[in-house]
């Protein structure tokens, strides 16, 4: 409920203000947008957090993955962009 009171009310000012630096960077202003959103989540709803992950030691096709941890930050990112891919999807299913 507070990531959508945030992606209603604080995003669209995020967008508002940081237009320049979008169209400068082709858009991946609105994706530091969408970590920061995310973030801010995070602090403020008790329980809920987005923390780092590892990936591997795994084989496949008969190559060796070794063992890749990612950090809170990473894991952030990461979450955003899923958010992102994942609301563009539901657009374009519904248009």
């Amino acid at each position: 409920m507070i990531l959508a009171v945030f992606n209603a009310l604080l995003k669209p000012v995020l967008k508002l203000i940081l237009m320049p630096i979008n169209f400068l960077t082709l858009g991946l202003a609105g994706w530091a947008i969408n970590v920061l959103i995310l973030y801010l989540t995070t602090l403020v709803v008790p329980g809920f957090s987005v923390g780092g992950y590892s990936l591997g030691p795994f084989t496949w096709g008969g190559w060796f993955i070794p063992l890749v941890t990612f950090s809170a930050t990473t894991g952030l990112i990461v979450a955003a962009f899923c958010l992102n891919l994942l609301t563009r999807l539901i657009g374009w299913s519904v248009d």
